[in-house]
């Protein structure tokens, strides 16, 4: 799981990645649900490449690398934020436009839910917390035209950020098929699709600090 990629993250970032096809093989999230989906031991080591957020960093030095390196990978949207973002030619903006999520859908990038605005789950009723998902995924599909079903959790973590007994489901309810969040570790036969651990990375890590995460 990564976030921003900074202009200078490049170089490192793309060294990563190099050493991750070294260690296994790079699947698409939705090749990821449906190993788990199923059950089935899962033989070798793979690797999903996610960026939160939707920011434009992570656009323009993330998803140029991995396109180049033909690595599959998901952005997690926040649609509240890039209906309001500065159109595509301010150099310093923060989110993606419209037109960069759509690229990334046309160049087998993956566009994933993020909640509408990124409100901590766990904070809102059990209304509000469905109309995040909704919202979220009706936007998505109706300005990229694409199906949507991916859905990662502002911040989380269980109990702080979201409630573990309500809110997958409500995920389920609301169309998708998984529902990421920010628990360290990895995913094996028996993970549940609705309670997708992931390793937070920063690009700018040199190795070393890759190895201690992925061995821990």
């Amino acid at each position: 799981m990564y976030h921003g990629v900074p202009a200078d993250a490049r170089t490192s970032l793309a060294r990563q990645l190099r050493y991750l096809r070294c260690l296994g093989d790079f699947i698409s999230t939705e090749q990821a649900i449906e190993l788990l989906e199923r059950g089935d031991k899962i033989d070798g080591r793979h690797f999903c490449i996610t960026f939160d957020d939707g920011e434009y960093s992570s656009f323009r030095n993330g998803f140029s690398l991995i396109w180049e390196n033909d690595i599959p990978g998901t952005f997690f949207i926040i649609p509240g934020r890039i209906a309001a973002s500065p159109g595509a030619d301010e150099p310093e903006r923060t989110y993606m436009s419209w037109d960069e999520c759509r690229l990334i859908a046309k160049n087998g990038g993956t566009i994933g839910s993020h909640s509408f605005s990124h409100r901590r789950l766990s904070t809102l009723t059990q209304d509000e917390t469905a109309d995040e998902m909704i919202t979220s995924r009706l936007t998505l599909e109706r300005e990229l035209d694409l199906v949507c079903n991916q859905f990662a959790c502002p911040w989380g973590q269980p109990g702080r950020d979201y409630l573990a007994e309500r809110d997958p489901a409500l995920a389920a309810a609301a169309g998708y098929r998984s529902f990421f969040t920010t628990i360290s570790g990895s995913a094996a036969a028996g993970t549940s699709q609705w309670a997708i651990p992931r390793i937070r990375l920063e690009p700018e890590w040199e190795l070393h600090q890759l190895r201690y995460l992925l061995c821990r």
